[in-house]
């Protein structure tokens, strides 16, 4: 009997748990930064942060053209419907020119950032293309 139980058990897999329309988080390989996509329930997407040179070093590989960008286009998203930065560090905010350039998106979400040059180029950026930028501090809720 107990063979018999082991036999079944081993071809029979478990059965996942999966519930309906669950939200989703993937964190994008950007090496040193953060790159995450989320999605809703609803299917609405957000992208935190774009990768970039740690210490702002100079590089030609651009993780929002070269990485990200490529895998949203992949899982079929043309369109963002927010873009949020963690942080002004330039492993989290470099790349995201392109991804504001090639999404679109409708607003950027960011908390309080320091004044420095390259977080204006990024807001600068940002205005041109005419995406407003929310800017929140702590307490204050994005809904």
């Amino acid at each position: 009997m107990l063979a018999f139980s082991a036999l079944w058990i081993s071809l029979k897999p478990p059965m996942p748990l999966i519930r309906r329309n669950p939200m989703e988080l993937t964190a994008i390989d950007v090496g040193e930064g953060d790159a995450i996509l989320v999605v809703s329930p609803e299917g609405k997407t957000l992208l935190v942060d774009a990768g970039g040179p740690v210490g702002g070093q100079a590089t030609d590989f651009d993780y929002g053209e070269n990485v990200v960008s490529p895998y949203l286009w992949e899982r079929g998203i043309q369109r963002l419907d927010a873009v949020a930065l963690s942080h002004g560090h330039s492993d989290h905010l470099g790349d995201m020119h392109a991804v504001l350039k090639n999404f679109r998106p409708p607003e950027v979400w960011t908390g309080v950032l320091p004044q420095a040059p390259p977080i204006q180029a990024f807001l600068q950026n940002a205005m041109s293309l005419g995406i407003p930028v929310r800017r929140k501090s702590a307490g204050d809720s994005f809904a």
